[in-house]
């Protein structure tokens, strides 16, 4: 979509004319998908006492641990590959002096006024 600021699958999900306003995510990812049902719990929370709500709510926590391996899975993931972007970063100006000039001492004591 030439122009457009979203595909037509993320136009669906942004654009506020299709939104449902239950403020819950895009289920992207794992702990988008966990966000998405607490905030569904909270909604249910805020409904009139009833055994059907009951169910709704213990379904979904039910989703939720289900989810937790998957939360953890990604964590590490994300924690892997911050890693390796560390390693793989360019060295800093200051490492490059050090690198070229070797590492600088500080002057003797009393010789500097």
């Amino acid at each position: 979509m030439r122009g457009e600021k979203h595909c037509y699958f993320h136009d669906y999900n942004f654009n506020p004319r299709y939104q449902f306003h239950g403020n819950i995510p895009l289920p992207e990812d794992a702990s988008s998908i966990q966000v998405g049902l607490s905030r569904v719990i909270r909604n249910l929370e805020a409904e009139p006492a009833s055994s059907k709500n009951y169910a709704l709510m213990l379904y979904a926590l039910q989703t939720a641990s289900a989810n937790l391996k998957r939360v953890r899975e990604e964590a590490v993931f994300v924690a892997q590959t911050n890693a390796e972007a560390q390693k793989a970063k360019e060295p800093s100006l200051l490492e490059l002096m050090k690198e070229a000039l070797g590492e600088l001492t500080p002057p003797p004591e009393g010789t500097c006024e």
